[in-house]
Parts: C-alpha cells; sequence; structure tokens
C-alpha cells in the first residue's frame, strides 16, 4: 500500500521542530491564526523554520488572511506551502497559487450534507490537496477531534474524479491511524495533538506515530 502523505502541525519549540526534521515525516505545519494555542509569533518563526529539514515542506496554517498579511507571512519566511482554513475563495486560491507558486492546501470542514463534486469544482485548478477536518463551533482545526469518517469514501471518490489529493486531519492518533489507513487509505494524514503529551509535542510519540503509519501500510 503507497504511504501518505504525512505532515505533523502545530510546532512552536526549535527542539520539538529539531526532533521531527530528523523523522520521515513530509512537511511540518505552523500556526500563524492568531489567539491558538499552538500560535507561532512573528519573532519566533524564523528560527523555527531553519531547523525543517530540507528534504520537507514548511507549511503555514492560515484562516481568512487578508492578502497583505499572506504577502507579509512569505516575506519573512520562505512557506514552500500555505493551507487555508477559513472560507477563502477559489479566486484567492488562484491568486495565491499563480503568485508565489507555493503549495496550495484548502481546509473543508465537514457539514453533514455538504456535496463533495459541488465543493471541489470551484477549487480544483488552484489546490494542490483538500483537507477534510472537524470543526468545533467556531474553532476550525486543532481541536483534537475527529469527524465521522464514513464521510470519507464520497469525498475520496469525487477528489479522484478531480485529481486532488485527499488528506484527512481530526483526532487522528498511534491508536488510530492505522485503521485509518486500512480502511479509507487518504492520501495524506495531518496530525497536531496525536503527537502531543500534556500539550507538548512528544519525539516518542511522534516516533511511534510514524512507525504505525508505516506499519499500516506494509499490512
Amino acid at each position: 500500500m503507497k504511504r501518505p502523505f504525512v505532515k505533523f502541525c502545530g510546532f512552536r519549540r526549535a527542539e520539538d521542530v529539531q526532533l521531527a526534521s530528523r523523522l520521515p515525516v513530509d512537511a511540518l505545519g505552523f500556526i500563524l491564526v492568531p489567539g491558538r494555542r499552538r500560535t507561532v509569533t512573528r519573532e519566533d518563526l524564523p528560527d523555527l523554520i531553519r531547523y525543517v529539514s530540507p528534504a520537507q515542506m514548511a507549511i503555514g496554517v492560515l484562516q481568512n488572511p487578508t492578502w497583505e498579511e499572506v504577502k507579509s507571512w512569505l516575506k519573512l519566511v520562505p512557506f514552500s506551502g500555505i493551507q487555508l482554513h477559513g472560507e477563502e475563495s477559489a479566486a484567492f486560491c488562484r491568486k495565491l497559487k499563480s503568485t508565489f507558486s507555493v503549495h496550495v492546501t484548502k481546509v473543508i470542514h465537514i457539514q453533514e450534507q455538504a456535496d463533495p463534486m459541488e465543493e471541489l469544482e470551484v477549487y480544483r485548478p488552484w489546490v494542490d490537496a483538500i483537507l477534510l477536518d472537524k470543526e468545533a463551533g467556531n474553532i476550525r482545526g486543532g481541536t483534537g477531534q475527529s469527524f465521522a469518517w464514513d464521510s470519507i469514501p464520497s469525498w475520496k471518490e469525487s477528489c479522484r474524479k478531480a485529481e486532488i489529493p485527499l488528506w484527512i486531519a481530526g483526532g487522528i492518533n498511534e491508536a488510530n491511524v492505522v485503521d485509518l489507513i486500512k480502511h479509507y487509505q487518504p492520501d495524506g494524514i495531518d496530525v497536531s495533538s496525536g503527537i502531543e503529551k500534556n500539550q507538548q509535542k512528544d519525539g516518542a510519540t511522534m516516533r511511534l506515530f510514524i512507525e504505525r503509519v508505516e506499519k499500516a501500510c506494509q499490512q
């Protein structure tokens, strides 16, 4: 089974980035949304980014940013990808993609009545991945809560037709990642709280998570 793209997200400490940079992780994410527990300041971000391995993508996570905010972050650090967690339009994604040529991930928060193909159609030309996540009240992402995985197959089928990779986030950890991969075979996995202990990134938990991912792909 093909190994999914693995993104570890929510880094705030240099020592955690250094640990993750030595693991077979495809991307490290940094929360730039104000007011979150894992939010990174403009002062700390450059020091964190320099520890990301050249083999890994550095992804900035934003929610409903202004265009000036996007330009400011990309001027500050050389992100290879931007992840959009809000109601950003297809036109915004197009401008981002065409101006900066970064990898663009558009997050879609699962709603019971959402039509996958209708959601994807407007974004298809301008995004490199669709990430399904759980919305908890007005908090988007980073909740540690999962959505109903039985909705994944319809999204996966629509993403295949649109030729867009489908990533999954929300409540993924070392205890359930094997089931996720075996039963749904997502193209990518995005995890933050699932690699933490006591609300801090944990090296042993990160290593165990990767071991479980590799185990699932070997079965």
